[in-house]
């Protein structure tokens, strides 16, 4: 069993929750995860230990929070919905609060200015001439055996 800091499992479960998914590299258990940042006492950023991560995830996945896949010397772990919840009630986030991945990105452009883009030089259906003074296309040729 490994002690794991209050402070360590706090920032995992935050980068979890913001992202919904972690991807941990099976490496020496000493070496630190990049990804994953807290301060410690001193104010000091610092990045946890891959063996407090590991730790944390295996015991979220033992209780089906997580999703683990591995692949390629990589674990990915995806949150589950009860998962979004536990962690919720664990780092006192109400419901309103959605995961960054959750939220439907909007854009800003209206659709006319989309329209206008590179790329995207279709006319509008009523602008489009009929079908029939459309050029015709090359007859099929059909393979025979």
């Amino acid at each position: 069993m490994v002690f794991v800091p209050k402070i360590v499992k706090l920032a995992v479960f935050k980068h979890l929750f913001k992202h919904n998914s972690l991807a941990i590299k099976e490496t020496n258990r000493t070496q630190e995860v990049p990804q994953i940042t807290y301060f410690n006492e001193e104010g000091a950023e610092v990045h946890p230990r891959n063996l407090y991560v590991n730790m944390i995830m295996n015991s979220l996945q033992s209780r089906q929070y997580v999703k683990d896949t591995y692949a390629w010397g990589h674990h990915y772990f995806l949150l589950t919905a009860d998962g979004e919840k536990y962690i919720r009630r664990e780092l006192d986030i109400d419901a309103t609060v959605r995961p960054d991945p959750c939220t439907k990105q909007i854009s800003e452009k209206p659709v006319e200015e989309r329209r206008q883009r590179e790329g995207f030089n279709r006319a509008p259906r009523e602008e489009r001439a009929p079908r029939e003074e459309r050029a015709p296309r090359a007859p099929r040729t059909e393979k025979k055996e």
